[in-house]
């Protein structure tokens, strides 16, 4: 295989071989069977989410709230894969750690911003989404993600007005461990 000069170059061709698809025409097949897909983005760093009181959140800083019984809001600031754990800044400053099920990702509409999902056209990065942790890479590369029983995993960008190539695609790329490149284009736009 024939490599490129730049991490970039080889990004832009693996996202070439990507299948679009028009959200509308997405939305036009959901419309009757909303039922069938579902959003598996997983939390990232940098979400904002909303927490509801009574949620078993741990403050490491004994500075917790003392009436914690209404929603409050703020971002994820942290994530410990290990103990599988979010650290999150509450918009008054408290720092919290919690997981997934103590909060809400705040989310402007079920489907992003960006007219476009795509789906992976290669089967063995499939594989990598749903066998290698894929789900976790694309969810930290800031891709929103559902998966359709019938017709599999499609993903979207929940942006406008920047470079998708290289926000979300160039680190895409790397975390999928692709090596199409140069080692002197490690670094190259």
């Amino acid at each position: 295989m024939e490599k490129f000069d730049t991490i970039r170059e080889a990004a832009e061709l693996w996202v070439r071989e990507f299948n679009a698809f028009p959200l509308s025409m997405i939305e036009a097949l959901a419309q009757d069977r909303w039922e069938d897909w579902e959003e598996v983005t997983l939390p990232s760093v940098g979400d904002r989410v909303e927490v509801w009181g009574g949620a078993d959140i741990i403050y490491p800083d004994a500075n917790s709230p003392d009436d914690f019984s209404s929603s409050s809001s703020g971002e994820i600031v942290a994530y410990d894969g290990n103990e599988d754990v979010y650290t999150i800044r509450f918009d008054d400053g408290v720092i919290g750690r919690g997981d997934a099920g103590t909060f809400d990702v705040v989310r402007d509409g079920y489907f992003p911003m960006w007219g476009t999902l795509w789906k992976l056209h290669d089967p063995c990065d499939d594989w990598w989404l749903e066998e290698k942790d894929g789900l976790r890479a694309m969810s930290d590369c800031g891709f929103r993600i559902y998966h359709h029983d019938e017709w599999g995993y499609f993903f979207g960008v929940d942006g406008a007005g920047y470079s998708f190539l290289d926000a979300h695609f160039v680190p895409l790329y790397k975390a999928r461990g692709l090596k199409w490149h140069k080692e002197s284009g490690e670094h190259g736009a």
